[in-house]
């Protein structure tokens, strides 16, 4: 089958080399692999950040893919330190993270997505940073309608936030956000419901 996809495809200078496959790659990740050289690090893992998902689901994630405990994790976030490092190195970072209301500073900021971590000894800090390398990447775009609006990026993501746990799709959250920054418009609460879980440290669904 190797054979005959490579023939249709007219596929070719594949480097010499010794590669480390996975069972779940296809023949396209396989033959870009040969033919790009990179070879795959079998000590290599992945972590995957879902959607609406809190600080303390990443965190116990993260303590169960790699060597760090959840507290660990916890304490790179309170290091005041390296939260003042990240906010010089990226733009769409502000002094607003460290408002003191706030749970943990960089909420909100981790782009939900899967990442390739070196190996289970990766600290904390690399992690964030591969999250927060993607949300630069996609924030890029709307740099300039960001810094345009009346709102501030922070006031923003968080209001991303909260209209990710109300929507159920796509449709559903752009009815919502219209329904919110009307609201706000006139000086009105949001009425969000699901803002509750977030006050009580407490998952959607885990109770009334």
């Amino acid at each position: 089958i190797f054979r005959i996809y490579v023939k249709i495809n007219n596929i070719s200078n594949f480097q010499a080399g010794t590669y480390y496959l996975k069972e779940s790659m296809d023949l396209k990740e396989i033959t870009e692999m040969l033919q790009t050289g990179i070879m795959y690090d079998p000590n290599q893992i992945t972590i995957t950040y879902l959607e609406g998902k809190p600080m303390w689901w990443l965190a116990k994630t993260i303590s169960e893919k790699t060597n760090n405990t959840e507290e660990q994790v916890y304490e790179v976030l309170k290091n005041e330190e390296y939260i003042n490092s990240l906010t010089q190195k990226y733009w769409f970072l502000s002094e607003d993270i460290k408002n003191s209301n706030i749970y943990y500073p960089l909420e909100g900021y981790l782009f939900p997505d899967t990442y390739a971590i070196s190996n289970k000894d990766a600290k904390p800090e690399e992690i964030f940073g591969k999250m927060l390398d993607k949300m630069g990447e996609i924030l890029e775009e709307y740099k300039s309608e960001i810094e345009e609006s009346q709102y501030t990026i922070h006031e923003i993501l968080t209001l991303a936030s909260v209209v990710e746990t109300e929507g159920m799709n796509n449709e559903g959250r752009k009815n919502v956000a219209s329904v919110f920054y009307n609201r706000l418009e006139y000086g009105m609460s949001l009425g969000s419901d699901v803002t509750t879980y977030y006050s009580v440290k407490a998952d959607m669904g885990d109770r009334d």
